[in-house]
């Protein structure tokens, strides 16, 4: 056969010997062809564009809804030594990402269709119980980071006893609740997101009597998890919405502040990861491989499978599962909840169950079936998390740092940053800096309710305060301040100010509700605000400029590190007001004299402002108030800068502030010849 001019037969050797055009994206080992440039090399005789035609039609479906005319279909083909992956495009958009390969021990003539790696269709097979199995082994043999913390008062208060399995098979026909009396036993934690449909709950009305439920009455998910649990040859396991009473608000404040603890101290954490709901179920039987049988020589007959590929970016899902996409849809929907980030976080061993494969997670590390995750990123967001809490140094290396730029929309000199806080014998830097990753991946999480905001943190942050003995500030930390004030929403106008949302009903018998319903959290902390944030960088000439006071926040029930009924931050420094800041207007800067009057002063020089919500935004334009600027940083240089909080009064009389924005790049000469006063922002 003549060697093809379209495909090249797939020789990397004849690939880069290729006159092309200079693209500034172009690379050696990738090709690109059109459905019709292909079809017409097929029928001109070409073995190899047949097979990649017929190898496309087997996802005919996935993409033939998404053209109108059979030319804005094209491959793109990435050739690596015995493998080669195609992209299916459509107007240039990735549709679907397919692999070519044979299997192990087979004959093909062609040696770039090398054996790819087996995958199990069945995550119900014994083969991938055993895998697990294995996996948990080693995990709880070899690594010691991957042991409970701190076990007291770990065990649930609830389990779901899943009971003998009548006639030898899956299923039993009831499962009970059980509440241990002092015992305890190895059990099953589930990680699942709750979904848009009823699900069954347990409510106070129920504990009146012993509670059972019957195989048919569980959703999908829960039936799937506990089949998972019983072929770990594990009895018990721990699902939120059974296992805390859903309706007693007692209970639930109770519960959720142990939640940490209970992932924590679960033999395995069970992570239906990419499934929306609890009734869509994990353990769906997976696409096998389509079989393409191709004519050899002399008779003979070959054959190469195909299948959905996993790439790389399918796999840092693992560090930044945000960006875990194809065409706007979020593969792992788990991972964007905010109940779920901590629950990963927390537990010792995860068993994550996504549409394509099973991947084991762990504080150490993880494994996927197609071991293609070690390609794509070197660490996962949990095993940073672990070494965060390590008092230890750990070199943060740079293809993390690559990654954590890449995926996050970070620049490299805060990867660089990251690392030398992770790598610091300075503890308390790597624990801030730490700390404040976590809190900006947090952020990008969803919640029900936003209230939950600071409970669905707790756990983490009770892990911190035993770490550092410091001082917990609604999402911030004392010994931080004012550092830790550097947060700002990323994008200020989707950001909106955070209220209850959860109906309650005042009784005695219920902490959790106050004078004031929709408190949540004191202005100072990113956690009022329902925003995505990042944290301002300082250079290394920056000088504080306030003193820390005093600081506080009142729990509003009974878990320390949770929700909050109040919170004061006590400065002194220099502050100024501001007229029309913000606006088209040039803006008037005014001080205070020793009468309290505020005095004009002249034109303020500026900086930029980044305002907390498109609220505070907007008051700055519709009604010109005066804002204050209360000095935090200064930095040196040839130009003497200023970054500042933008503060408004907090309630008329009350003498407090309250923040609404950050400024930075302000004229530090601003703030010369004014007095110190004591500032407080609630």
């Amino acid at each position: 056969m003549a060697p093809c001019d379209l495909c090249y037969d797939l020789d990397l050797n004849r690939l880069a010997e290729r006159i092309v055009p200079h693209y500034h994206d172009f690379k050696l080992n990738e090709l690109g062809m059109t459905f019709e440039a292909l079809d017409a090399s097929a029928e001109s005789g070409c073995r190899i564009c047949h097979l990649l035609r017929r190898g496309a039609g087997c996802f005919r479906p996935e993409y033939s809804m998404r053209f109108e005319d059979y030319s804005h279909l094209s491959l793109r083909l990435v050739i690596k030594e015995r493998s080669v992956c195609g992209l299916i495009k459509v107007n240039n958009d990735v549709v679907v990402e397919v692999e070519f390969f044979t299997k192990p021990g087979t004959s093909c003539p062609y040696p770039v269709f090398g054996p790819g790696t087996p995958l199990m269709t069945d995550p119900e097979s014994s083969e991938c119980y055993e895998m697990v199995q294995k996996r948990i082994r080693e995990c709880i043999s070899a690594h010691s980071s991957c042991r409970m913390r701190d076990p007291a008062n770990a065990f649930p208060k609830r389990l779901l006893d899943l009971g003998v399995v009548a006639d030898g098979g899956n299923e039993p026909s009831h499962i009970r609740l059980y509440e241990p009396r002092g015992e305890t036993a190895p059990y099953a934690a589930l990680s699942h997101c709750w979904g848009t449909e009823p699900l069954l709950r347990t409510t106070l009305q129920m504990t009146r009597a012993p509670i059972e439920f019957t195989w048919s009455s569980l959703p999908k998910s829960f039936q799937d998890a506990a089949k998972v649990a019983r072929n770990l040859g594990l009895r018990y396991l721990w699902i939120d919405s059974l296992c805390i009473v859903q309706d007693d608000p007692l209970d639930w404040e109770e519960e959720a502040a142990k939640m940490g603890s209970i992932y924590e101290g679960s033999y395995v954490t069970i992570a239906a990861t990419s499934a929306t709901g609890s009734t869509h179920g994990f353990l769906s039987q997976r696409q096998d491989p389509y079989e393409l049988v191709e004519a050899g020589t002399g008779g003979s007959q070959f054959s190469v499978f195909v299948r959905k590929f996993i790439s790389e970016e399918d796999h840092e899902w693992l560090l930044l599962p945000s960006h875990a996409r194809t065409s706007g849809k979020e593969l792992h929907p788990l991972l964007e909840r905010g109940w779920c980030f901590q629950e990963r976080m927390m537990a010792s061993r995860v068993l994550h169950y996504t549409d394509r494969e099973v991947v084991f997670e762990c504080n150490s590390g993880y494994r996927c079936e197609c071991n293609g995750m070690e390609e794509a990123i070197p660490h996962s967001l949990k095993f940073l998390q672990s070494r965060m809490m390590d008092p230890d140094p750990i070199d943060v290396d740079n293809p993390t740092r690559e990654v954590l730029a890449k995926v996050i929309g970070i620049d490299k000199g805060w990867g660089e940053e990251l690392n030398e806080s992770f790598a610091s014998r300075n503890t308390s830097l790597k624990y801030a800096q730490g700390w404040n990753f976590f809190a900006q991946r947090y952020s990008e999480t969803k919640l029900t309710y936003q209230e939950d905001i600071l409970p669905a943190l707790s756990a983490l942050a009770n892990r911190m305060k035993r770490l550092t003995g410091d001082t917990y500030l609604a999402g911030l930390w004392k010994q931080h301040i004012p550092g830790c004030f550097l947060w700002v929403s990323y994008y200020y106008y989707d950001a909106y100010r955070a209220k209850r949302t959860k109906s309650a009903v005042a009784t005695d018998a219920s902490p959790l509700v106050t004078q004031e319903p929709s408190y949540i959290a004191p202005s100072f902390s990113w956690t009022s605000r329902v925003a995505k944030i990042r944290w301002w960088r300082l250079d290394n000439t920056a000088q504080q400029e306030v003193e820390l006071l005093e600081a506080d926040c009142k729990p509003r029930g009974s878990d320390p590190l949770g929700e909050v009924s109040s919170g004061f931050v006590k400065l002194r420094g220099r502050m100024i007001a501001v007229a029309d800041i913000g606006t088209h207007a040039i803006a008037k800067k005014y001080k205070q004299l020793a009468t309290g009057e505020w005095e004009y002063v002249g034109n303020y020089r500026g900086g930029g402002c980044t305002w907390d919500t498109w609220a505070d935004f907007e008051d700055s334009l519709r009604y010109h108030e005066r804002s204050y600027l209360l000095r935090i940083y200064s930095t040196g240089g040839p130009w003497r800068q200023a970054i500042a909080l933008i503060l408004r009064p907090a309630a008329e009389g009350s003498g407090a502030y309250r923040r609404v924005g950050l400024v930075g790049g302000c004229d530090n000469s601003d703030f010369e010849n004014i007095e110190n006063m004591d500032i407080t922002i609630v």
